[in-house]
């Protein structure tokens, strides 16, 4: 046998290991992740009765429906601000508090979570 058929040999069963080892986390990812994806998707484009236990495919119909309504577009904008304005406002302003405490200034001990001690 020569050396490279038997670093393929070994490449090949580390490949098989790492695939063992991955199976477990591709299982709970299929079973938890991509099947519940995938039905909240289908049920997405249907008129489901749940008391009836009916469903009726519309396509999109629920997505023209849902964009035509005032408030669903009025919170997509809120969503957007806050993601996009408000989150990145908040953490500059923590950075900039966390910079001021680090600096040692006068009354730190007031708004450090630190407790306060006796020296």
């Amino acid at each position: 046998m020569k050396f490279g058929e038997l670093k393929r040999q070994v490449k090949r069963k580390e490949a098989f290991a790492a695939l063992i080892c991955l199976l477990p986390a591709g299982i709970f990812a299929a079973i938890f992740v991509f099947i519940p994806i995938i039905s909240v998707f289908y049920i997405s484009l249907t008129n489901m009765d749940i008391a009836r236990n009916t469903s009726n495919f519309i396509g999109i119909g629920n997505f023209i429906f849902l964009f035509k309504n005032e408030k669903f577009i009025k919170s997509i904008i809120n969503t957007l601000y806050f993601a996009a304005v408000k989150i990145p406002l908040d953490l500059v302003l923590a950075l900039f508090l966390a910079v001021l405490l680090d600096k040692g200034l006068k009354g730190e001990r007031d708004f450090s979570g630190r407790p306060i001690s006796r020296r």
